[in-house]
């Protein structure tokens, strides 16, 4: 999205959250002109691309290598209110009433008016009984339109450890798989109140599913939130070129990271890397090319109180300190405590490194002269000592 039509889906959202919060302590009428609304800003402002964030690499990877994706049923949510409506039973009651003509011989009270009373509350205890079934048979994605939302980043993608996933929003709706069974794309609304269902709604019943999939409390407003909706829940197959995107937190270690683009850099996937933006709280990201991509081995690692020790073999063709400065920086990434990282391109080198200097013979001084190509102590980062630097 150009950042004039963020401006003006911005300009939009606080509009139709002012005008939603209104309608919905007013009059149906009202109901019916904000969703109006809703769909003008949908068609003129609505994201290109929508985001997922998950903490659980390794199924989630698998999903996406294989081009699936699980849609959970709204009962398995964690929001605890989430799908919930109220009914509006005194106007469904007055509705009824209406549809008598002799309206003045039903008071209050009387054997036929209690009649009728009894009748409404069955008819809406067997709406909801068929509601809460269908509650736990859909499928239902609940995807971001945005990559850079501090909460969602922490409470979804265990704080910056994870990762999040760009989907591209038109080729989902169109993807052409048959379990892909698409039935509703609903922008999720915050207000104050849980969504009540009123007479005018039965007439509609993708609207109902629009109101009340598509409502949550104002505490959730954070998640910016647009859901698919399918016919059942599971796991889904869907087109490859559907995810275009994958960026990951600010606390992935390098050797995750790594991981998922060797597994998916054959999927014409982009990679990005969130990042701290200085001075504010935003977060901005940038896009990993080959270079950021670094090929290497942990060969052994140890630890003690104050620090972890790692000797890395190191696989990758430019070694010049700028790269390998670089590398030391992703390295240290999500990593707790402070590290010494030894860095060479030869096994023998380790062994050479662990005698003491006047045990050293002149073949092992050849090959660390060669092959030992960094070590980056804890104490003085970001410093790091290219050998045979004195």
């Amino acid at each position: 999205m150009t950042e004039l039509n963020k401006e003006n889906a911005d300009d939009w959202k606080e509009k139709l959250r002012s005008a939603f919060i209104s309608a919905f302590s007013g009059n149906p009428q009202e109901n019916i002109q904000v969703y109006t609304e809703v769909g003008y800003y949908y068609m003129c402002c609505a994201p290109s691309s929508l985001y997922k964030y998950y903490s659980d690499r390794q199924e989630k990877l698998e999903t996406v290598k294989h081009n699936k994706m699980w849609y959970s049923a709204p009962c398995n949510f964690n929001d605890v209110f989430d799908c919930d409506m109220s009914m509006d039973e005194e106007g469904i009651f007055q509705s009824i009433l209406q549809m008598y003509p002799d309206k003045r011989g039903i008071r209050e009270g009387s054997p036929i008016w209690r009649d009728l009373l009894k009748t409404c509350r069955q008819q809406i205890r067997t709406f909801q009984s068929s509601y809460d079934i269908l509650k736990s048979r859909v499928g239902i994605s609940c995807l971001s339109e945005s990559d850079d939302s501090l909460l969602m980043w922490a409470h979804y993608a265990n704080s910056h450890k994870g990762f999040c996933i760009e989907y591209d929003l038109d080729k989902m709706l169109q993807s052409s798989y048959p379990d892909f069974d698409i039935r509703n794309k609903i922008t999720v609304i915050y207000q104050p109140n849980m969504p009540t269902i009123v007479k005018e709604d039965f007439n509609d019943i993708f609207g109902i599913q629009k109101k009340v999939f598509g409502t949550k409390s104002l505490a959730w407003e954070y998640e910016n939130e647009i859901r698919l909706v399918f016919l059942e829940s599971g796991i889904k197959h869907y087109s490859q070129e559907i995810v275009t995107g994958i960026y990951f937190g600010l606390n992935i270690g390098l050797e995750e990271r790594n991981l998922i683009i060797n597994k998916l850099k054959r999927k014409n996937i982009k990679f990005y890397q969130i990042n701290r933006t200085n001075n504010s709280y935003k977060l901005s990201c940038s896009e990993l090319n080959e270079s950021d991509i670094y090929n290497y081995q942990i060969i052994s690692q140890s630890s003690n109180m104050i620090v972890d020790n790692y000797n890395v073999l190191y696989l990758g063709v430019n070694k010049d300190k700028i790269t390998m400065q670089n590398f030391v920086n992703e390295f240290r990434r999500g990593k707790y405590k402070p590290t010494n990282i030894t860095i060479y391109d030869d096994l023998r080198v380790e062994k050479c490194i662990n005698k003491w200097s006047s045990q050293t013979t002149e073949e092992e001084k050849q090959i660390l002269a060669k092959h030992w190509i960094t070590y980056a102590p804890f104490d003085i980062a970001p410093i790091i000592w290219m050998y045979p630097e004195s």
